[in-house]
């Protein structure tokens, strides 16, 4: 579960991007069910702008694991839970991540979380929370500070109760900011700090 202050920023990401072009990049309903298997996760094309990924977990056995390649020139910035649905409503569900294209944790035996980029507990307080730089803030795991750059991530969310959720989650990808455009955006902030001095 996101701390406020978390979820706070999440928010003001998630509004900013809600200004970016967003599309349903894979639905379980419409799409068939996603893998189980660690090795050959369901594999979802992403794009530019805000890429949803709607799927259920069951309790029990069910484990849902899919992957995605961010672009060469792209970034991994934000992944806002945009919709979680579940009974009770103060119930958790699990989200974890890791670079490849496989899962290097077995998901159905004692998580290792040494073996992850980040993870997460998320309730329905945590709709419209980005969970992207808490996730890297995850005790145990390889953590992360900023956005992630090109190449495989692998993604498991499951269920931690006896609750069936219906997920939707928002993986935002942008262009990486050319090195001039980063100096001038330095450049603008140093100038509004003398003004306010």
């Amino acid at each position: 579960y996101l701390a406020p202050a978390a979820r706070g920023v999440g928010l003001a990401t998630a509004l900013l991007a809600g200004t970016a072009s967003a599309t349903i990049v894979y639905d379980e309903a419409v799409d068939g069910e996603m893998s189980e298997d660690r090795f050959n996760p369901t594999v979802v094309t992403v794009g530019a702008g805000v890429n949803n990924v709607i799927f259920v977990t069951t309790p029990s056995e069910d484990r849902d694991i899919f992957t995605f390649t961010v672009a060469d020139g792209f970034q991994l910035s934000g992944i806002v839970l945009a919709e979680f649905e579940t009974e009770p409503i103060g119930n958790l569900a699990f989200l974890g991540f890791a670079a490849g294209d496989i899962l290097p944790t077995d998901p159905f035996k004692a998580p290792d979380a040494s073996a992850l980029l980040g993870y997460a507990l998320v309730g329905e307080g945590d709709v419209g929370s980005d969970l992207f730089l808490p996730m890297g803030m995850a005790s145990g795991a390889i953590g992360y500070d900023g956005p992630l750059g090109p190449g495989a991530y692998t993604f498991w969310a499951q269920e931690t109760g006896d609750s069936a959720d219906l997920w939707n989650l928002g993986f935002v990808i942008e262009p990486i900011p050319a090195p001039g455009a980063i100096a001038l955006l330095g450049l603008a902030g140093l100038a509004r700090q003398r003004r306010r001095v």
